[in-house]
């Protein structure tokens, strides 16, 4: 199904996104116990979650139902934005610019939904477990490892992704891309956590770090072998060109670039999230950046990696050995 532009450019096709996004899980190469059986000292402190799992099976979440789920899910969310998009523009663009003159007053534990701006939940209070996950940069068999000693995940006897973590909030600190090779497979997993999390009362809130302001910024220095061809994937680039180099480059291009499919997906994740009186950043908070206003920041950067016209990347929040991913 896929197509190219012109010079043979490999072109995505939005409504066909999340066939595609089902095609990589079912497909993608694994390495090593990557079919994902539980390690063994997982889940023991928190049986209810290991019920949930199948005995001696594989736990795998890249194929069967997994892979149907996530096309049902990708299908939703796009359905959804094109709906916003063509019959509500006007009123979503007269509510931000309305938004931006108005304060960001503390919230409880919901989020909101991605359309809104991210500075409506910048600020948030819960009384619910919070847990926070730092760089795990494509490597899907240490996330799985990581929620499962978590409590929150759990995988069904078909291989499909289960919250078991009621309403414990996730904060997940950046740096999913780069230097592994399952990047958008791990995006996927929390994007449908944070689906089912919702429902009971939780949620999932994913930080950008330096690496996703690289990738969109078209710098793909990290990026590994196994990377560009799960982008080529993606993209749903035939296998007589999901190997090439060049192929992989520009479908890499065209998922990340400000506006892409993958962009827009990272649009929905903050610089900066309070979460009661503790400040969540891939690097670090200074002062001139609560100055400048963490919500502001969460906004103006959504809306570069959104594509927005006329929106740049504030340089606060990426540029400068200070900006918040950056600073150490």
């Amino acid at each position: 199904q896929s197509k190219s532009g012109e010079g043979g450019q490999p072109r995505v096709q939005g409504g066909t996104f999340a066939a595609r996004l089902a095609v990589t899980m079912k497909s993608a190469p694994r390495r090593g116990p990557t079919g994902l059986r539980a390690h063994p000292d997982l889940g023991r402190t928190r049986p209810p979650c290991r019920r949930a799992t199948a005995q001696g099976r594989p736990a795998s979440l890249l194929e069967g139902r997994f892979a149907r789920e996530a096309a049902r899910f990708h299908a939703s969310r796009r359905r959804s934005a094109e709906r916003a998009c063509t019959s509500n523009g006007s009123e979503r663009a007269s509510g931000e610019s309305g938004s931006a003159s108005g304060g960001s007053s503390p919230q409880k534990t919901k989020a909101g939904s991605s359309s809104a701006p991210l500075s409506q939940s910048t600020f948030i209070k819960t009384d619910s477990r919070v847990v926070a996950i730092g760089d795990l940069h494509g490597d899907l068999q240490k996330t799985v490892a990581a929620l499962k000693l978590a409590g929150v995940l759990s995988v069904s006897p078909d291989g499909a992704p289960v919250w078991c973590g009621g309403d414990t909030v996730i904060v997940q600190l950046g740096d999913i891309l780069d230097r592994g090779d399952h990047e958008i497979q791990i995006l996927h997993l929390f994007l449908r956590l944070k689906e089912q999390a919702k429902l009971r009362g939780g949620d999932v809130f994913l930080l950008n770090g330096n690496h996703e302001s690289l990738n969109i910024c078209g710098d793909f220095r990290y990026v590994t072998s196994g990377g560009f061809l799960e982008s080529a994937r993606v993209a749903g680039l035939p296998p007589e060109m999901a190997g090439r180099f060049q192929a992989q480059l520009k479908a890499r291009v065209a998922l990340f670039a400000p506006g892409g499919p993958i962009a827009q997906e990272l649009a929905n994740s903050y610089v900066a999230l309070q979460i009661n009186d503790t400040v969540f950043a891939h690097g670090g908070i200074m002062p001139h950046h609560v100055d400048y206003g963490l919500g502001r920041l969460n906004d103006e950067m959504s809306g570069w990696m959104r594509g927005e016209e006329g929106a740049r990347s504030p340089i606060v929040a990426m540029g400068s050995p200070d900006s918040v991913p950056w600073c150490r």
